[in-house]
């Protein structure tokens, strides 16, 4: 069982390290339940969704399906619809919809579905960052201005880092309810 090590409230490692948040707890009660035991590893998102690609993980929590993903993974009922704002510096104006991002360096998850959105509005100029956290501490060093992220990580990462009021939601990555669907999913078996 594979997730994202950065991903709260959902999941994400605690000071020691030790895996932590609602999916946790959730899998953790599970095996409680079941007595099956789940081997939880949260690591980068990248290497999450390589892991289950390569079938060196059965599972993957915390995941929005998309019609690619469709294709190579069977996907549970989602757990928790997320939003994925636009997130900008005060200084930057005039974000109201998809296309008012052209022309601008929008950053991103590696391998996150918001990407495709982006991509598919016509946005080309993408930054592709490792982590939430890597991109929020490149976006308060200066870097990226724009960026799009889950509204729950967005929200914890930006208040951790005293950067709530400096960078706020603007719009929504490709419609006014931009939302996606977080559940788990496999690699189908006779795939």
């Amino acid at each position: 069982m594979v997730g994202s090590d950065n991903y709260p409230p959902y999941l994400f490692r605690d000071e020691d390290g030790h895996p932590t948040g609602l999916v946790a707890d959730e899998w953790a009660l599970w095996e409680r339940k079941t007595g099956v035991h789940v081997d939880l590893q949260p690591v980068t998102w990248s290497d999450a969704m390589q892991r289950v690609a390569n079938g060196d993980a059965d599972v993957i929590d915390t995941i929005f399906w998309s019609s690619d993903r469709a294709r190579t993974m069977d996907f549970t009922a989602p757990f928790a619809d997320v939003r994925e704002p636009i997130y900008a510096d005060a200084g930057v104006k005039g974000l109201v919809d998809l296309h008012s991002l052209k022309g601008f360096h929008v950053a991103a998850l590696s391998g996150d579905v918001c990407i495709d959105r982006l991509r598919a509005g016509g946005i080309t100029l993408i930054d592709a960052y490792p982590s939430y956290q890597s991109l929020i501490a490149a976006a308060t060093a200066g870097g990226p201005k724009i960026f799009c992220m889950d509204g729950p990580s967005a929200e914890y990462y930006l208040y951790k880092a005293n950067a709530s009021q400096r960078f706020a939601r603007r719009s929504s990555c490709t419609t006014a309810t931009c939302t996606g669907q977080c559940g788990a999913a496999t690699r189908p078996p006779c795939r």
